[in-house]
């Protein structure tokens, strides 16, 4: 009966572990980047709540308020 306990408790545990590392929150003022092994996958989140791939997908975060100018992307 013990055992069987452990088992369930080390189970939810992991689920939840899983859940967390899915979910990531977009705030007001922030600019969210997806990118799977560096390439961008998606940028256009609005604020809220938001899944991902754990292991597998990244999301960085940057504050809107410190982007201050566009660069023309240079082709050489």
């Amino acid at each position: 009966m013990q055992n069987r306990i452990l088992y369930v408790l080390l189970a939810l545990v992991a689920v939840i572990l899983v859940v967390r590392a899915s979910v990531f929150t977009v705030a007001e003022g922030q600019l969210a980047i997806k990118s799977i092994g560096g390439d961008i996958v998606d940028s256009k989140f609005e604020p809220g709540l938001h899944f991902r791939i754990p292991l597998v997908q990244e999301v960085s975060r940057f504050d809107k308020r410190l982007i201050t100018q566009l660069y023309a992307r240079s082709f050489s």
